[in-house]
């Protein structure tokens, strides 16, 4: 089969040194299977902000698996009016290049991107193609919930036409699915339909990097060298991009109150990088127990993960992540989770006994939980095990992009009048 796929916020095969995520696992285990798989991406690297130089058109990685680069400004933040515009572009440039194209057996749109979702389901509806949206972010709400509280309502006018391009092509696409239940609900309610046996909720999956490193990890002289950590101390590890949904000035906090109160067996350490990188820095300079690693490799991650005791799932207040890729990357680890995360990750992390969840926005609270944490052993050990089962049982990738391509080759073996068909018990 002929598969589209969507996607301009995600590593590619050709971004070295970077773990493939969601699109990127699923796409090769359509490869693999035989598909023909075309993933319509960005010339822009979203996650390392910069161009990737390759040039635009169609990319062969291997056999079954070939990028379509369409061409899109830079922007340098992930909330940002060239963000916006760098999406309309992409949006027009799939419309261009698609209806050059022979038509695919099946499209799959992660949302965002909304504007080529919203022209896929324009072409597929036009060539009578099934289409599914997958949706990972909660936008262009998300675009409002960033704005301060006392312009949301002007925000909230000013992104009607992003609203009615949402309902239509919500509304108009065979299938949603989602990340998690809440996500797809959100879905559903941009709608003006009532779930169908069609729409999934396809739970975020991780490849743990130890299924794939080859190599021996850092030992502990060179943490100490290559990151100035110490092994033997309880270190909070904090992996991901320094954005605006991430609250990591909190984390701050809580060290320096860890710090005052002589607590010098904790230490944090921030893997990543983003535009709230050096702010952070400036705010942590005089603390010793705070460490910033930049991006790292593969084996940096596994080395990390052999060390950390906790894993940190520092979200700002009213931020809209539902179980994020993050809490899986941390139950793939094994270490407790500390998360500041309300809704479906706090009832998770509570209800399988996988960690502690503190106050968002609260330095005093997180330095609670650190100190409990830091106390109890035998308890860090009991979240250890629960997280890492928790891992295996659900959230294995192999696994969860399995169901996925399952569900896709069905979706593109009956075609948009069989779905109809069967769905209706025709």
């Amino acid at each position: 089969m002929n598969i589209w796929i969507t996607n301009a916020s995600e590593v590619t095969p050709i971004d070295r040194g970077q773990r493939p995520l969601r699109v990127g696992l699923l796409s090769e285990i359509l490869a693999q299977r035989g598909h023909q798989v075309t993933w319509w991406t960005s010339s822009f690297d979203h996650i390392t902000k910069r161009q990737r130089n390759v040039g635009v058109g169609l990319v062969t990685v291997r056999p079954g698996l070939a990028l379509h680069i369409l061409q899109g400004c830079s922007y340098p933040a992930n909330v940002d009016l060239r963000r916006v515009f760098n999406h309309w572009q992409l949006g027009y440039a799939f419309r261009r290049a698609a209806a050059h194209a022979s038509p695919p057996d099946m499209i799959l749109c992660s949302w965002p991107t909304m504007e080529m979702a919203f022209f896929a389901v324009e072409y597929a509806k036009a060539k009578d193609v099934p289409v599914v949206i997958d949706i990972r972010d909660l936008w262009p709400d998300i675009l409002a919930d960033v704005l301060p509280v006392w312009s949301r309502p002007l925000g909230r006018v000013a992104l009607l036409p992003f609203e009615m391009m949402a309902h239509r092509a919500l509304s108009s696409c065979t299938a949603i699915t989602a990340v998690s239940e809440g996500y797809l609900n959100w879905g559903l309610g941009k709608t003006a339909r009532a779930r169908s046996e069609l729409d999934r909720v396809f739970p975020l999956g991780y490849s743990n990097p130890e299924d794939s490193t080859r190599g021996a990890l850092l030992d502990g002289s060179d943490l100490r060298s290559r990151f100035g950590l110490e092994p033997d101390k309880l270190t909070v590890w904090f992996l991901g991009t320094f954005g605006q949904t991430y609250d990591l000035e909190t984390v701050i906090g809580a060290a320096s109150i860890l710090a005052q109160s002589g607590a010098h067996d904790i230490q944090f350490v921030l893997s990543g990088d983003g535009e709230q990188r050096g702010a952070l820095e400036r705010k942590a300079r005089n603390l010793k127990n705070v460490i910033f690693t930049d991006w790292v490799d593969r084996a940096g991650i596994l080395s990390l993960m052999k060390v950390a005791g906790i894993g940190l799932a520092a979200y700002r207040v009213g931020a809209p992540q539902g179980i994020s890729n993050k809490i899986i990357e941390y139950m793939a680890a094994g270490l407790p989770i500390v998360s500041s995360l309300r809704g479906e990750a706090e009832e998770l992390i509570e209800q399988r006994k996988l960690g502690l969840n503190y106050e968002p926005g609260n330095c005093r609270s997180l330095a609670n939980v650190l100190q409990t944490l830091g106390r109890d052993r035998a308890l860090r050990m009991t979240f250890a095990a629960n997280s890492r089962s928790e891992y295996d049982s659900h959230y294995r990738a192999d696994t969860v992009y399995g169901k996925m391509a399952d569900y896709l080759e069905f979706v593109a073996r009956h075609g948009r009048g069989g779905l109809r068909r069967e769905v209706n018990g025709g």
